[in-house]
């Protein structure tokens, strides 16, 4: 059986101050470099991070 990553998972580990495991800048570079991976991946740019 997976895991459940719902809101209350989210707000706890990424948003409150108190335990979330990196700062906002921390979260912001691993995106770049997860966005910058995937587009030499693909070979082009990314044109959205949201699904269809």
């Amino acid at each position: 059986m997976g895991k459940t990553y719902d809101r209350a998972y989210f707000e706890r580990w990424y948003r409150r101050p108190a335990s979330r495991l990196e700062t906002p800048a921390e979260l912001r570079r691993k995106v770049a470099m997860a966005v910058a991976i995937a587009e030499r991946y693909l070979g082009r740019a990314l044109r959205s991070a949201r699904p269809r």
